[in-house]
């Protein structure tokens, strides 16, 4: 009946508001999970796009290439690319986009220089973590730096960093995905297989959600966090690391051991921090059994031609404590099977962010603060995939093309965000670590490179000893037949 009543709620405020200001939109359901306040006061929630191209980008051809790809005067542009016009308003104890008339270029994308004796992640921080957008203003900017290339790769002794940032209320991974093949020309895969559910399975399956949610936390029942309590959540710096995964080897461990893309992912990233957490604080720091991992999982039917945020999710059991690579991918497949054959992402989809859709912000933003479940893990993952074709922008080979996670105030208890991006035959790594994990930019460049590669390393070293082994005693790295079309995409965003 509460949310029964809730929604009429804002059916109401909706009503009122699209009458008292045409220019206000009611967010999504999927975008209200980010949408907790305006422009001035919504902490970051921020997506970003690190583009590094060979040469010189010249920035009033790319400010001409952006707006004949997103802002052309057809009524179907302004429909699928609406968001890219839109800020955050209250109204009613609701927050609501307010699109604007007119936008200026050349206010949203510039031209910055690098400040002496800064390093570029150090730059990227500031810009996506602490640089608030301007109120009143559309949710993204776009910054051009030239900088010196020394690859020997490079056809050119300069490149050009692009760097894109936008509120995550405006898009998910795949409109992020649909941006990047606009301005290179590239298409990129969908392999997000529909449900093919029946009538009456959607209607079980919406009837018995709320049991499902009930025996899903039960089952699991939080064990002891390393990270909790935060020391300083409200001062804490953060860092970023950039790196280049060996795409053959990642994809080689999925293709032996049947698991699911984004279980390879977390496994590696949470036996990376368990490599360096024990390397400097030595064999007698306590580890955990598990950690707790977010995941956004793909939803069918997602609009690919337009700016959305179009999702389901779930926080996954991840095993922290063993120090075999191979055993902690088992048991992260397993949960992630778990998971799904309790049909966990469906109650997720359509009860727990319909009904967030309905909480007043206030609400949201008192939920989004307390230790509750399904808000308090203490890491995030994400892997896109993007076109194998080779990338070019304006006729310029892309280097390098990571796309970071930053919503550090949508999510406090998360202290880890890490995000890989498939492309043009590689895979590149971004993470972001706050100083409650890391105490300077050295020990988080050692998870995203050291560390990284040698669980990967040793997970195919394993895999090599043990696999036949293990298969006969554990069936939870075989994916069903029928289930090979969602295997290549453990993620709402990607892969």
């Amino acid at each position: 009946p509460l949310v029964l009543l809730l929604f009429l709620w804002k059916k109401c405020v909706i009503f009122v508001a699209y009458r008292v200001d045409k220019n206000l939109h009611a967010t999504d359901p999927n975008d209200t999970y980010f949408s907790v306040g305006d422009t001035n006061k919504v902490p970051i929630v921020n997506v970003a796009q690190i583009w590094r191209v060979d040469g010189e980008l010249d920035i009033h051809e790319f400010r001409s290439h952006f707006h004949s790809l997103f802002f052309s005067e057809s009524a179907e542009s302004r429909t699928n690319y609406l968001n890219l016009h839109c800020y955050l308003k209250h109204f009613g104890g609701y927050v609501f986009k307010r699109s604007v008339d007119h936008i200026n270029l050349e206010e949203q994308i510039v031209m910055r220089q690098m400040p002496e004796g800064e390093t570029l992640q150090t730059f990227i921080v500031k810009w996506m973590l602490r640089e608030n957008f301007e109120n009143g203003k559309p949710l993204w900017q776009v910054v051009l730096l030239h900088l010196p290339s020394y690859e020997p790769t490079s056809e050119s002794n300069m490149e050009t960093v692009v760097l894109l940032k936008m509120h995550h209320c405006l898009t998910d991974g795949y409109g992020f995905i649909h941006i990047v093949d606009k301005l290179t020309g590239n298409t990129s895969p969908y392999l997000v297989a529909h449900e093919n559910e029946s009538w009456f399975q959607m209607v079980k399956a919406n009837f018995f959600g709320p049991k499902t949610l009930m025996d899903y936390v039960i089952d699991v029942a939080r064990t002891p966090d390393l990270f909790y309590p935060l020391k300083d959540r409200k001062n804490a710096e953060w860092f970023m690391s950039l790196n280049t995964l060996d795409m053959e080897k990642v994809k080689d461990v999925r293709r032996r051991t049947k698991a699911h893309f984004i279980s390879v992912m977390m496994t590696l990233m949470i036996g990376a921090l368990r490599r360096y957490l024990l390397d400097t604080y030595g064999k007698d720091k306590q580890i955990p059994n598990n950690i707790w991992t977010a995941n956004s999982l793909p939803w069918p039917g997602h609009p690919r031609n337009r700016l959305v945020n179009h999702w389901s999710g779930g926080v996954f059991k991840v095993p922290f404590e063993t120090d075999d690579p191979l055993e902690r991918l088992c048991g992260t497949e397993k949960f992630f099977k778990f998971f799904h054959d309790m049909e966990m992402h469906k109650t997720v989809k359509r009860l727990i962010i319909p009904v967030t859709w309905c909480l007043p912000s206030p609400l949201m933003r008192w939920g989004h603060s307390l230790d509750l479940y399904y808000f308090r893990y203490s890491n995030a993952f994400a892997s896109l995939l993007l076109s194998d074709s080779p990338h070019f922008m304006l006729g310029k080979r892309v280097k390098k093309l990571y796309l970071p996670l930053g919503i550090k105030d949508a999510v406090p208890t998360s202290v880890l965000f890490g995000v890989s991006s498939s492309h043009s035959g590689q895979m590149d790594l971004s993470i972001l670590a706050s100083s409650e994990v890391v105490s300077c930019q050295e020990e988080l460049d050692k998870i995203a490179t050291v560390y990284f590669s040698q669980e990967l390393e040793q997970l195919r070293q394993n895999i090599d000893d043990r696999l036949i082994v293990i298969l006969e005693k554990e069936t939870c790295i075989s994916c069903p037949e029928k289930e090979t079309a969602n295997c290549a995409n453990g993620n709402a965003n990607g892969t």
